[in-house]
């Protein structure tokens, strides 16, 4: 356990923002530039490969230069222990934002866009960031959001667990192809960032429920509703642009994070307002996930990008929990048998790997109090 005063290296430790099974986050100091960063240690990260991999992988975060990606400013490891030095976004995540207030159609559509142009930047320099969701945005003091843990989800595979079939993900945001665990690329963080937009406009998760199991079978076998049964006034093009981004087929998808939510912006602004539903995600109060700390004031303004963006009123979301869930041959089955038994096969899997004493909560770079959503809406990281 990292102590407060601890000093490592350039940096003196202070108080601890956040605790998960997966990572403990720690304000931290930098003695020599005189400025706060936010430390992440990740104690689970213990087996010679996974650390290898971990020094390798977090060293390529360090290219990711860009205003919506949070800033890795150094890595390292303490008496074993590998952690992460990030920038500290005193803004507060997005999962807290919205579960204050319900954001306008216009602040989450700039919101996404800023998003977009993140995760494009990232896909560009051949790093997928695999577990987008509130949590893992934070929210400048402007409003303008910044992606955090990019590429943490893998780092915190460790390769005995991928042996046994375990990875790492967040099912209410998760692609079909990264739950099935197939190869992992571009398209798989614009379906997560679709079931993000999906939340933002209709008030819930493409495929919400109450367990793990009811939600990787509706993931893997069923369509999500358009978006317009669920918030009746919305245009067709505003279904198909979100439907086409959530389609089960990564070919299918759009070119490009900025092509989704260019088409979504198009969409609403070229049609009236549709009406506000008043959805609130089931069980929200149990949710599990760590979140950034809330800010002491409250973030108000959220940076216009896009002239066409209007003020229209979306619902407020939760963060999900994020857990090790089983790899593909013991999911394969659910691709295939789409009768009876569905869920208990898939309950059993994850019986059998021991899922449930096994999860793994993780905190994003700035933890803050745990906000809850149902389990079974959410299987990230």
């Amino acid at each position: 356990m990292i102590q407060e005063g601890t000093t490592i290296g350039a940096y003196t430790v202070q108080d601890r923002i956040g605790q998960g099974a997966s990572a403990v986050v720690h304000r931290g100091w930098h003695n020599g530039l005189q400025r706060t960063v936010a430390m992440k240690f990740l104690p689970n990260i213990h087996e010679a490969t996974a650390k290898a991999r971990f020094v390798r992988e977090s060293r390529a975060l360090r290219r990711l230069d860009h205003p919506n990606i949070v800033q890795v400013l150094d890595t390292g490891e303490h008496e074993g222990t590998p952690y992460i030095v990030f920038d500290f976004i005193a803004g507060g995540s997005l999962g807290d934002r919205i579960a204050q207030e319900p954001l306008t159609d216009g602040e989450a559509l700039a919101v996404l866009d800023g998003i977009a142009k993140g995760l494009d930047f990232a896909h560009r320099q051949n790093i997928v960031h695999r577990d987008v969701k509130p949590a893992n945005v934070l929210l400048d003091m402007t409003g303008s959001p910044v992606i955090v843990d990019f590429g943490l989800a893998r780092l915190m595979e460790q390769p005995s667990a991928t042996a046994t079939g375990l990875f790492a993900g967040t099912p209410a945001y998760m692609s079909p192809e990264q739950a099935e665990g197939n190869a992992i690329g571009p398209a798989a963080d614009q379906y997560s960032l679709s079931a993000l937009a999906y939340e933002l406009i209709t008030g819930q998760v493409p495929f919400p429920g109450d367990t793990v199991s009811e939600v990787l079978v509706a993931l893997l076998t069923r369509q999500p509703e358009a978006p317009s049964v669920l918030r009746p006034g919305l245009a067709p093009a505003v279904d198909e642009a979100l439907l086409r981004g959530l389609d089960k087929d990564p070919a299918n998808r759009w070119p490009s994070c900025q092509a989704l939510t260019d088409a979504i912006l198009t969409a609403m602004y070229s049609s009236a307002p549709a009406p506000r539903v008043a959805v609130v995600a089931a069980a929200a109060a149990k949710a599990e996930t760590l979140v950034m700390a809330p800010p002491k004031r409250k973030v108000t303004a959220i940076r216009t990008i896009d002239p066409r963006i209007a003020a229209l009123n979306i619902q407020p979301s939760e963060p999900y929990l994020t857990i090790t869930m089983p790899r593909p041959e013991l999911l394969a089955a659910i691709v295939t048998k789409k009768r009876r038994g569905v869920v208990t096969l898939v309950a059993a899997a994850i019986a059998v790997l021991g899922l449930a004493a096994g999860i793994a909560y993780s905190t994003n770079a700035f933890g803050a109090p745990p906000g809850s959503p149902p389990a079974s809406a959410t299987v990230s990281r």
